[in-house]
């Protein structure tokens, strides 16, 4: 029904596809469930707390990291915007403007002049 309405591409692809990412993604494959004439996915995605806190540490690190390759970048070059940033350090220009607005949060990082045409101090 929904196929020859146009709300789906292809039939009964779907659900494989899911089985299959899971499976690259190193997850347990979806449980089928039949039940009072309905059909179900289960799907078993076990977090372990210390993965949890394993990751937000190293996304603290690698932040760490981040904000010392910009300070040191902008000590060198302290007229380059956040998408030159972005480009030389491999990051995106939204994760340089998060960090360039925690470094001018905590005073280390301060804007002089104007958008166009001002520069970046780093304090020390």
């Amino acid at each position: 029904m929904f196929y020859r309405r146009g709300l789906i591409e292809t039939w009964g692809r779907g659900m494989l596809k899911i089985a299959n990412l899971m499976q690259e993604a190193g997850l347990k494959p979806p449980e089928l469930r039949v039940a009072d004439g309905a059909v179900t996915l289960a799907f078993k995605l076990a977090l372990e707390k210390s993965s949890e806190k394993s990751s937000e540490k190293s996304s603290e690190k690698s932040s760490e990291k981040s904000s010392e390759k910009i300070l040191q970048h902008l000590r060198q070059q302290p007229t380059a915007s956040a998408s030159v940033l972005a480009a030389t350090l491999g990051i995106s220009p939204r994760a340089v403007e998060k960090q360039i607005a925690t470094l001018k949060k905590i005073g280390i990082l301060r804007r002089v002049g104007a958008a166009k045409g001002g520069h970046w101090e780093v304090t020390p």
